[in-house]
């Protein structure tokens, strides 16, 4: 996987004489009635007296196999924080039914960490939530409930621990730098827990004579939408954290791909990046999502780095694709780095065209169940079937790796839009068809 920059922080990060850690406003929780707003604001305040008058850093012995390190958590954040831990393992939140009340707060863990360029950080996960962390309005069949920016857990290395960061929903790779991990649930009220399982190993910068901060958190209480409905549990072991060596970073300038939508990464197993056929492209892959759901550019540029995008064309439909094919070149500080395809696209608008400027999250089109117009062509045979094909390409450059590289995922994997899929530019891969490292 490629490096995520941690070493100079966002620029709320950064603002240490402005910060508030922790600063939520009663009157901007969502679905909150006047009378219950009126008593979040005593209970916010009689909170914050009480961070005033005790500590709420608690400190435990470093964890078995992840270096020397000691975790403290957030004490109250505005409410009590469910965040425990024994060696190695981090437990967040508690296991409940669907009815009961969570409290609203930053259930987070931190430990600091020896100075260096960059970490791998290998954990296992098993977490579980009713709620969602998606965009509100999001289809979501079969589940068909609630959506929006809710409960989040996540894994980060910042320049300050979790709670103290100003951070607002929806979280990606730059909100906050360091994000190298990040799961929440498809929807709310339909009566379903959600489970993800399994063991990852993320990459991110760090800062060689700063602080680093390893991060583990269940965040219920970051704006604009947070409340106590539909709690989230699980548990995060950190396996080991390794110090990696910045000779092996790329010089050149990349660009992260995000998703275009929440969907599900090769949801049947038939189109891993490692054999998907991608044409002319590094890599392709399907990523899948009920059919109307608007596929939009998302990109994730590191700090310091100003990336534009543009049409390079589009290709109308054919017997064998099925809908609009949008190549999007993507440029860093000016210099063309790559493209990114997007197939099978239906409702194109009509500025789509070749040589138009694409501003971050602009609509390119939408998803659609194509059918057969004639004997052979391609179709959709059923809706679950329905999916967006995303190829990528990097342009050789001198003295850099002409290759994008892919998330490695795990087939059936759903994930948030703007959440890491790819990337175009100077990455690790020297060959086709390549995870990045």
């Amino acid at each position: 996987m490629p490096l995520i920059d941690a070493s100079g922080g966002s620029p709320e990060e950064n603002r240490h004489g402005d910060h508030e850690p922790c600063k939520l406003e009663a009157g901007q929780l969502q679905g909150v009635s006047g009378v219950k707003q009126k008593k979040w604001r005593l209970r916010l305040l009689l909170y914050g007296l009480l961070l005033g008058l005790a500590s709420p850093i608690i400190a435990a012995p470093a964890p078995a196999g992840a270096g020397s390190m000691a975790w403290t958590t957030s004490g109250s954040c505005p409410e009590p924080a469910e965040v425990t831990f024994t060696a190695d393992t981090v437990t967040l939140g508690i296991p409940r039914s669907e009815s009961d009340a969570q409290n609203m707060a930053l259930h987070a863990a931190s430990a600091k960490l020896s100075p260096a360029a960059a970490y791998a950080i290998t954990f296992d996960y098993d977490l579980y939530t009713w709620d969602s962390y998606n965009e509100v309005g999001t289809p979501n069949p079969p589940y068909n409930g609630g959506t929006g920016y809710w409960d989040s857990f996540s894994v980060s290395v910042t320049s300050r621990p979790y709670w103290e960061l100003s951070l607002t929903d929806p979280l990606s790779t730059t909100n906050p730098v360091g994000l190298g991990f990040l799961w929440g649930g498809i929807s709310y009220g339909d009566g379903v827990v959600e489970n993800v399982s399994g063991r990852e190993t993320i990459e991110v910068r760090g800062n060689p004579t700063g602080q680093n901060y390893l991060n583990v958190a269940l965040d219920t209480a970051n704006l604009p939408q947070a409340n106590h409905a539909y709690g989230s549990w699980g548990t995060i072991r950190i396996v080991r954290v390794r110090p990696t060596s910045p000779v092996s970073v790329p010089s050149g300038p990349t660009v992260q791909v995000g998703f275009p939508f929440d969907g599900w990464f090769d949801r049947f197993g038939f189109s891993h990046p490692s054999r998907h056929k991608s044409a002319k492209g590094d890599w392709a892959t399907d990523v899948y999502a009920s059919a109307g759901t608007e596929v939009r550019a998302r990109f994730l540029p590191p700090p310091g780095v100003s990336v534009t995008l543009k049409v390079q064309r589009v290709k109308d439909p054919t017997c064998g694709t099925a809908g609009k094919t949008v190549f999007v070149d993507v440029f860093a500080n000016g210099e063309k780095l790559g493209w990114v395809a997007y197939a099978h696209l239906d409702a194109v608008p009509s500025w789509v065209e070749a040589g138009a400027s694409v501003a971050p999250g602009a609509l390119l089109g939408k998803l659609k169940q194509w059918e057969k117009d004639q004997p052979g062509c391609w179709e959709v045979s059923t809706p679950q079937g329905v999916h967006l094909h995303l190829a990528l390409y990097s342009y050789p450059a001198p003295g850099s790796q002409p290759y994008a590289c892919y998330r490695d995922l795990d087939s059936g994997t759903f994930e948030t839009a703007g959440t890491w899929i790819g990337t175009v530019g100077d990455t690790n891969a020297n060959k086709r068809k390549q995870p990045c490292e």
